[in-house]
C-alpha cells in the first residue's frame, strides 16, 4: 500500500518542490534514490525482464490496448505487452498506488483520473555509473487541465515490465503538456550560448533526469543545483556536434554529462 514521502530540495527556476507519495518497494528494496538501494532496484529490474519474456505484439485496435496490461502483477511488476499510451495507463491502473483510497485529509492528490499522455524519461548514463532504470512519467491534470502531479514507472530492460514508484504532488502546477520546466529548444540554445556547441546532426533532444550520488549530496561532499534529480522533474539532454552529450539543469545551466556528479557503481 501506497504511504507520503517528501522529496528532498530541489532549486529551480520557478523553485519547485514535490510532495510525494511512494510505496514500500519489493522486499527491502527503498526508493531508488535512498543511496546504496540503487544498486538494489537495478537487480530488481534485472529479474524483472527474466520473469517478463519480450514480446513484440502490437496494436492499434482499442481491443488490444485495453488487453496489454491484464496479466496479474508480480512483486510490483506489471507486465506491459504494447508500448501504446493506453497500454502503459492501462498497466499503471493495475498498481497499489492507483488503488489507494484518497478520500482522506491528506496533502497527496484526491482525483488521479485525468492522465495525460505518457512521457518517456531516462536515466543519464555516464562511464562507470550505476545501472539505473528508465521511466515513463504520466502527468497528472486536475478537472480545469493543470498538470498537478505525475505518475513515475520504472521500466525492466526489456520495457516488458513497469513498477510505479511513486505519485508525485506538484507544488505549483505546470501547464497542460509541459512536463519538463523548460522547453527542447531553449535547451539547444542555451547549450549553444553557453557551450559554444550545437546539437549533432540528425539527433534530437532526449529528456532525462539524474541519478545524483544521493549520499554524497546529503553529507555535502558535492553541490547540485541543477535540478533533474527525479523522473517526474526531467531535464533536456542535447547531443552535441562534438561527440559529447550535454544537459541543461533547471538553473538554465549547460552542463557536460561526463562531469555529472552521477552515482557510480561500488
Amino acid at each position: 500500500m501506497g504511504h507520503k514521502k517528501a522529496l528532498g530540495r530541489r532549486q529551480t527556476r520557478r523553485k519547485i518542490k514535490f510532495k510525494r507519495l511512494t510505496r514500500a518497494a519489493v522486499g527491502n528494496l527503498a526508493y531508488v534514490f535512498l543511496g546504496g538501494a540503487v544498486l538494489l532496484l537495478a537487480a530488481v529490474v534485472v529479474l524483472a525482464s527474466r520473469q517478463f519474456p519480450a514480446t513484440t505484439a502490437q496494436s492499434s485496435s482499442a481491443s488490444a490496448t485495453q488487453a496489454a496490461a491484464t496479466s496479474a502483477v508480480q512483486d510490483g511488476w506489471i507486465r506491459l505487452n504494447a508500448k501504446t499510451p493506453g497500454a502503459i495507463i492501462a498497466a499503471a491502473r493495475k498498481s497499489s498506488l492507483f488503488n489507494v483510497n484518497r478520500s482522506g485529509n491528506g496533502d497527496y492528490l484526491k482525483d488521479i483520473s485525468h492522465l495525460e499522455t505518457p512521457v518517456f524519461v531516462r536515466a543519464t548514463r555516464a562511464a562507470g555509473s550505476a545501472p539505473m532504470p528508465d521511466y515513463y512519467v504520466i502527468p497528472i491534470d486536475d478537472a480545469s487541465g493543470k498538470m498537478v502531479g505525475a505518475a513515475e514507472l520504472a521500466l525492466n530492460p526489456t520495457a516488458t515490465a513497469v513498477h510505479v514508484t511513486s505519485i508525485v504532488t506538484f507544488t505549483h502546477p505546470h501547464s497542460h503538456g509541459h512536463l519538463a520546466q523548460m522547453s527542447a529548444a531553449t535547451a539547444v540554445t542555451d547549450v549553444a550560448s553557453q557551450q559554444h556547441i550545437a546539437m549533432r546532426s540528425g539527433a534530437q533532444p532526449q529528456l532525462v533526469y539524474i541519478p545524483i550520488d544521493a549520499s554524497l549530496l546529503e553529507t555535502g561532499q558535492i553541490t547540485w543545483n541543477g535540478g533533474g534529480m527525479y523522473p517526474a522533474d526531467p531535464v533536456w539532454l542535447i547531443p552535441g556536434a562534438d561527440g559529447k552529450d550535454h544537459v541543461v539543469g533547471t538553473n538554465g545551466r549547460a552542463y557536460f554529462v561526463a562531469a555529472l556528479p552521477i552515482m557510480k557503481q561500488p
